[in-house]
């Protein structure tokens, strides 16, 4: 089953959302992670192995780059479940919209996608 992690930055509304449609979510406020830093968001959904979904679109491209970049220079096959960078709005637009993505079929792991009103979803080079 797909288990999406939000992280702080995202509502806790949006899990029974996803959770009605019948995703795994896990919020990082029920991890007891609400304060904690973006790296150990990460480091949380990666260990899980559940998709990441935050609205902290600088963050977020920075650590996904630095995981790719990393892993290039130290010669290790380092994945991630992936990264949404989901559009802030009301719990039911964030969990609509991650619904949309799932439904384009694109592979996640590894990869990061983000919502922009001009493109909808679009993965990050």
């Amino acid at each position: 089953m797909t288990t999406f992690y939000l992280d702080a930055d995202v509502s806790v509304h949006v899990a029974p959302l996803l959770q009605l449609s019948g995703y795994g979510a896990i919020t990082a406020t029920s991890m007891g992670l609400q304060t904690a830093s973006d790296d150990a968001q990460i480091e949380t959904a990666v260990l899980h192995g559940w998709i990441l979904i935050t609205h902290n679109r600088k963050h977020f491209r920075l650590l996904h780059d630095a995981w790719h970049r990393f892993a290039r220079m130290w010669q290790v096959m380092a994945t991630h479940p992936g990264i949404l960078i989901a559009r802030q709005g009301p719990a039911e637009q964030t969990s609509s919209d991650v619904l949309s993505f799932l439904q384009l079929g694109l592979l996640l792991r590894n990869e990061l996608y983000e919502w922009t009103p001009s493109r909808g979803w679009s993965r990050r080079p």
